[in-house]
């Protein structure tokens, strides 16, 4: 077998990460309307009402917690439980890039958010692009969060998976958003960008790039999403001009996986063992496709022991109890009176 040259390498390499942007960055790909091309804005997803009803002002913080929620390596959830309306604000789920779940579900966090509801949770989960500028599907983020509540004194309880994190730090910031969120819960967002973003922008040419973007744009996705997600990108552009509120809440979680499953560590899916592999070579111990060192925000909760698609429930089989996890941290935000 003849040794594989530079260039080959290189291709190769960038192959790998484009598959795992396009097909695993916040989910398995499926059919929805958040996959098909999108005017500027878009009106919002129903909201399902809560099956029972139900300030928030918390500064950031960089201190790490001794116990998170259930599903976090070693620390079951400890908070007390409200008796009814868990929160006092609704919950909003944003979904990552290619966000997706098939036909007849709009988003991963649909599952979710149905059994949060069960428990009493006016919850919204939100419908945005799945490849798309953090600008452009904030934008969409927004428009939906206050379509479903119109009055500006309520406030929402955030949780965002992958780059919805980012998506709802842009609007926060740059587009008022601060004013109707309660706290932000993020769980493996590129905060500090992905080292898989950067070798497919560095080793893809820009001719290719360009001939990408044009593709993409035919079915309402962009190509600048990748460029969004390099650490050059988030480092230097994106942290600097995007600054957290100090009104609210913001903390943070971060998926753990390897190929051969131990305590406190998921087990890595095929589709991401490259990424992963990449990762932990140059940003270490990482989900498949976000380190844990980019994930790390405001106030950081700990790792839970999942990948990337196990941490929204996307691996059957997967020992990760998803639904659970998500539960315990509204759970914990009803407890500090969000």
């Amino acid at each position: 077998m003849s040794k594989l040259s530079r260039r080959q390498l290189d291709a190769l390499v960038a192959s790998s990460c484009l598959v795992v942007f396009v097909v695993s960055v916040g989910g398995s790909a499926g059919c929805s309307a958040g996959s098909s091309a999108s005017p500027a804005r878009t009106s919002p997803p129903t909201r399902a009402p809560a099956s029972s009803s139900s300030s928030s002002s918390a500064s950031s913080s960089s201190s790490s917690s001794p116990s998170g929620p259930a599903g976090a390596a070693g620390a079951p959830a400890t908070s007390p439980q409200p008796a009814a309306g868990l929160t006092r604000w609704p919950i909003v789920l944003a979904h990552g890039a290619n966000g997706l779940n098939g036909p007849g579900r709009t988003t991963y966090f649909d599952a979710t958010a149905d059994h949060l509801r069960a428990l009493g949770a006016d919850v919204l989960v939100t419908d945005v692009p799945s490849i798309h500028t953090i600008e452009h599907r904030a934008g969409l983020l927004d428009d939906q969060i206050r379509a479903a509540w119109p009055d500006p004194a309520v406030k929402v309880n955030l949780i965002a998976h992958s780059t919805g994190g980012l998506d709802a730090r842009w609007a926060i910031s740059h587009l008022g958003l601060g004013d109707r969120v309660a706290s932000l819960s993020c769980v493996s967002t590129p905060h500090r960008g992905t080292a898989l973003a950067d070798i497919v922008v560095g080793v893809v040419p820009g001719f290719v790039q360009d001939a990408i973007d044009v593709l993409m744009n035919q079915v309402g996705w962009d190509w600048n999403m990748v460029t969004d997600l390099t650490t050059v990108h988030m480092n230097g552009t994106f942290n600097p001009a995007t600054p957290d509120d100090p009104r609210i809440l913001y903390q943070s979680w971060a998926g753990i996986a390897e190929p051969g499953r131990r305590t406190g560590h998921g087990r890595i899916s095929p589709v991401l063992a490259p990424g992963w592999a990449i990762l932990l070579a140059i940003q270490g111990p990482n989900d498949g496709v976000i380190a844990e060192s980019s994930a790390r925000w405001g106030l950081w909760r700990g790792t839970i022991p999942a990948d990337h698609m196990e941490e929204v429930g996307q691996v059957a089989g997967s020992a990760f109890d998803d639904e659970r996890f998500y539960e315990s941290i509204v759970r914990e935000l009803a407890a500090r009176g969000h």
